[in-house]
C-alpha cells in the first residue's frame, strides 16, 4: 500500500512538472488548461495567510517588484492586502458594497456607513472629520472655524478665524484676518490681516490688505481699498479708487468713484460725488456732482 501511494505521488509530481499545472479536487478532474493551479470544492475554501498589521507591514517592507501581487489578510483591520510595488506599498481589497475608502494609515477617508443605514457621507482628512454630507443638500463643515469654497479660496488662511469665503481665489492671501465674509471671484484677494469685512461681487475689495469693517456690494466696489476702514460701498464701482479713506458711504453706480483719501462722505445716487478724491464731510443725494 505504501509502495502504491509513493508511486502515485511520484506520477503526480512528474505530471505537475511536465504540464506546469496542478489540480486540487475530490473528483479527479484535470486542471483548467489556462490555470497553473485549479482548486475545486463545494465544501471547503482557500485560507490565505493571516497576519497582524505589524506583521503585514514587516513582510511588505521586504518585498520587491518580483513579489508584486503578494496577498495576505490583515486580522486587525479585516481586509485583504495585495502588494503593488514599493511606490504604492499595498491596496485593500473589498468585496460587495464598499462603505469605506481610505488611505493606508486610515487617517484620510470617505465613509458612507459609519452607523447602520445612516445615509450620510463623511469626509475625514489627516485624522479629523472635515465634511458631512446628508439629505436635502446639507453639507456641513466640521472641526473648523472658517469655511472656504472655491479654487485656492483661503489657501494661506493660517490662523485666520471665523471667515467665510466663496469664490475662486477669494481671501487668497489672508493670514490672520478674522470675521470676513466674501462672495465672488477674487473678493478680498489681497487681504492679509483685515477683519470684519464683507465683500460681495466680482473683484470687490480685491486689493484690501489691512482695512477693517468695510462693506462692499457690487462688481469692483471698493476695488482699490487697501487700509481704509468703516466704508460702505453698494453699486458697480462705488468707492472704486478709495485706498485709505474712512467712514464713507457710497450707494449707486460709480458713486464716490474717484475718492482716495476723503473721509466722512455720503453719496447716494448714480455717480454721486463721482470726482471727489480727498474732500471730507460731503453729502450728495440723488444727483450727479462733478
Amino acid at each position: 500500500m505504501k509502495k502504491l501511494t509513493f508511486s502515485l505521488l511520484f506520477v503526480f509530481f512528474i505530471s505537475s512538472v511536465t504540464t506546469a499545472q496542478v489540480a486540487i479536487n475530490a473528483d479527479g478532474a484535470s486542471a483548467n488548461p489556462k490555470a497553473m493551479l485549479d482548486i475545486k470544492s463545494s465544501e471547503k475554501g482557500l485560507l490565505i495567510p493571516r497576519m497582524t498589521t505589524g506583521e503585514r507591514i514587516a513582510l511588505f517592507n521586504t518585498l520587491t517588484d518580483t513579489e508584486i501581487g503578494m496577498l495576505v489578510f490583515d486580522t486587525e483591520v479585516n481586509f485583504f492586502f495585495v502588494y503593488m510595488g514599493e511606490s504604492v506599498d499595498a491596496k485593500k481589497l473589498s468585496a460587495g458594497a464598499i462603505s469605506l475608502l481610505e488611505d493606508d494609515d486610515g487617517d484620510t477617508k470617505i465613509e458612507v456607513e459609519k452607523t447602520a443605514d445612516e445615509d450620510t457621507i463623511r469626509f475625514s482628512v489627516a485624522g479629523s472629520e472635515a465634511f458631512k454630507m446628508s439629505r436635502y443638500g446639507r453639507l456641513e463643515v466640521l472641526n473648523s472655524r472658517s469655511s472656504f469654497i472655491g479654487e485656492k479660496a483661503g489657501v494661506t488662511s493660517g490662523s485666520s478665524l471665523y471667515n467665510l469665503a466663496v469664490g475662486n481665489r477669494s481671501m487668497f492671501s489672508t493670514i490672520s484676518g478674522a470675521w470676513n465674509t466674501t462672495l465672488g471671484h477674487k473678493t478680498l484677494f489681497e487681504n492679509t490681516e483685515g477683519c470684519s469685512n464683507t465683500a460681495i461681487g466680482y473683484l470687490s475689495m480685491v486689493n484690501n490688505t489691512l482695512g477693517n469693517e468695510n462693506t462692499a456690494v457690487g462688481r469692483l466696489s471698493l476695488y482699490s481699498n487697501t487700509i481704509g476702514t468703516n466704508n460702505c460701498s453698494m453699486g458697480f464701482q462705488s468707492l472704486h479708487t478709495n485706498t485709505n479713506g474712512t467712514n464713507n458711504t457710497a450707494i449707486g453706480y460709480q458713486s464716490l468713484f474717484t475718492n482716495d483719501e476723503g473721509i466722512n462722505n455720503t453719496a447716494i445716487g448714480m455717480m454721486a460725488l463721482h470726482l471727489n478724491s480727498s474732500g471730507d464731510y460731503n453729502i450728495a443725494l440723488c444727483f450727479e456732482t462733478r
